[in-house]
């Protein structure tokens, strides 16, 4: 797999160190993270931008990451915060979207509220797999609030036509970023109870599988 990284009209905000830094950093978490899954997709294109306004901005983080296919992802960073993000958040951002990208060329990202929240929790596992001692903030939670919500998910679970934003940004009921974490958690149970298993490993696995494997 070949990454090819292009600067969306970012490059008036970067200096020409800060872009190479850029581009080394996500090359090389690109071609590992390739490694680790045995991604076939011979070149995935990395879109830098700098919309701070930008909907895949994580609020109060200063970047985002989207993939729009199996062979084009997007990252938005704030250049006011780049310094920190290059060091620690955009090896997490490429792992984490190096993941769904590997995953669509088989199952998918997914259609329902299960299948999307096993592909979140896959990718945020594999971030803390490839990178040692990191725990990504929206992996993090309370056991007994996921347990709550594993109520809500067998409810939605198939519905194609659930709220989207709502397991995403929150709601009155649920808390932002839900489908990270919810998905994080069924992840890590499914690799408590069965030694040896990976994010790796379940890259192509079905949202039932893995969520079977968790026996929540």
């Amino acid at each position: 797999m070949l990454p090819y990284v292009r600067f969306l009209k970012s490059d008036l905000f970067f200096t020409a160190d800060q872009r190479s830094i850029l581009n080394d950093s996500i090359t090389y978490h690109a071609e590992r993270a390739a490694s680790e899954l045995h991604t076939n997709t011979p070149i995935i294109a990395f879109g830098v931008s700098t919309k701070t306004d930008s909907p895949i901005m994580i609020p109060g983080r200063g970047y985002g990451g989207y993939t729009h296919s199996e062979v084009y992802i997007q990252i938005d960073i704030d250049p006011s915060k780049l310094n920190n993000i290059i060091e620690v958040y955009v090896p997490s951002i490429v792992c984490h979207e190096m993941h769904h990208a590997t995953r669509m060329t088989s199952v998918g990202y997914g259609k329902t509220p299960l299948e999307v929240v096993v592909t979140e929790g896959l990718a945020t596992i594999f971030e803390e797999e490839m990178i040692g001692g990191y725990t990504p903030f929206h992996g993090t939670y309370e056991e007994a609030e996921m347990q709550r919500f594993l109520v809500a998910l067998n409810r939605e679970r198939d519905d194609i036509n659930y709220d989207k934003r709502k397991w995403m940004f929150g709601s009155a009921e649920f808390p932002r970023l839900l489908k990270y974490r919810l998905g994080a958690y069924i992840v890590r149970e499914a690799k408590r109870k069965t030694p040896g298993l990976t994010a790796t490993s379940l890259v192509h696995a079905s949202a039932d599988y893995v969520y079977e494997l968790s026996k929540l």
